[in-house]
C-alpha cells in the first residue's frame, strides 16, 4: 500500500504541499480551524477568538490562506468598512480530513512526539 505514496520526492509530495497550505506557520492552522468552527468572521472577531495572536500574525495568516485559495475575503461596505473572512468550498473539503487527523492523534495513548518514538516502535 505504501508504494503508491512513494512516487513523490520530499519536495513535491502533495501531502506536504497540502499541510503547508494550512499549517506553514504557528498561527495559520489555528486561524483556519477557527474559521471552520465558527464560519464567517470579521478581523476583530478573529483577533479575539484566537488567544495570543497579534494583528501582524493574523494579517499574515489570512493573506497566506487567501493566496492558497482557502479563504474568501469579503469587503462589507458601510461606516466603518469591515472585512469578513470565511473558508472557501475547497478549504471546507479539508476540514473532515483534519478532524480525522485530530481523532487519530487523540486516540493515541501518548503524544505523537513522545520520547522513544521510532519507526520501529510505531508498529
Amino acid at each position: 500500500m505504501f508504494e503508491q505514496y512513494t512516487k513523490y520526492g520530499p519536495q513535491d509530495c502533495p501531502i506536504r504541499t497540502a499541510l503547508e497550505s494550512v499549517a506553514e506557520n504557528k498561527w495559520k492552522l489555528v486561524v483556519f480551524l477557527e474559521l471552520a468552527r465558527r464560519g464567517e468572521l470579521k478581523f476583530g472577531e478573529l483577533l479575539r477568538a484566537v488567544p495570543g495572536i497579534r494583528t501582524k500574525a493574523l494579517t499574515k495568516s489570512l493573506r497566506s490562506l487567501e493566496r492558497s485559495a482557502l479563504l474568501h475575503r469579503e469587503v462589507i461596505l458601510g461606516v466603518p468598512t469591515r472585512v469578513g473572512y470565511r473558508l472557501t468550498d475547497r478549504a471546507q473539503l479539508a476540514v473532515p480530513i483534519l478532524l480525522q487527523l485530530q481523532h487519530w492523534l487523540l486516540a493515541e495513548e501518548r503524544p505523537i512526539d513522545a520520547p522513544g518514538d521510532t519507526l520501529e516502535s510505531a508498529g
